[in-house]
């Protein structure tokens, strides 16, 4: 547990290295305006703002944004048509469709970034709502990621000797509210 505490504060430092030497990417999608965290007792959520619309027609090509959790896992939302990694999209690599994962990270000398996927979930987690400028992911559960630290992450994918290379474009902080709203909720009529 302690060595993947310490992988991921290593991962967090050098996406932000690198987001210093890394050119400006042109999606504005990418460019992460506001992100606000909910880590309830059982579940924790993330919703993340862009600065332009968030393409659901895969010609936005490989990217996602990503949530790190105290486990050393990511809650990753990710879109590329062409890989076939997710019940979402119900066997038809070819379909972009929006969908979570969880992530663990490894170094890998191939990717520029130096990070590069080691495993991902092909199940799904959590209730992705996706829309204009924003993407939420709520419902997760704390068993499968951990508490979120408030490091969000957008990047591009890209595949390099055989690794799926993590391609940050920015790292940001989110507002993080601890079992503020317990989170644990069904969204009913109720809940509002």
């Amino acid at each position: 547990m302690h060595s993947k505490k310490i992988f991921a504060t290593l991962a967090t430092i050098a996406i932000g290295v690198l987001m210093m030497a890394t050119p400006a990417f042109a999606a504005s999608f990418l460019d992460i305006t506001k992100a606000e965290i909910e880590n309830g007792k059982k579940n924790v959520s993330v919703e993340i703002k862009t600065s332009a619309k968030i393409p659901k027609d895969g010609s936005g090509d490989l990217f996602g944004y990503g949530a790190f959790g105290d486990s050393g896992k990511v809650l990753a939302v990710t879109t590329h048509g062409g890989v076939l990694d997710s019940e979402a999209q119900h066997g038809v690599a070819s379909d972009p469709v929006f969908h979570t994962h969880i992530v663990e990270l490894k170094t890998s000398i191939p990717c520029a970034s130096g990070l590069a996927v080691a495993s991902a979930s092909f199940e799904t987690v959590g209730k992705l709502e996706l829309s204009g400028k924003s993407v939420e992911v709520s419902h997760v559960p704390i068993s499968a990621v951990g508490k979120l630290t408030g490091t969000i992450v957008s990047f591009t994918l890209s595949a390099e000797g055989g690794d799926i290379c993590v391609n940050p474009h920015q790292l940001t902080t989110a507002k993080v509210n601890e079992e503020h709203q317990d989170n644990d909720h069904d969204n009913s009529e109720n809940d509002k």
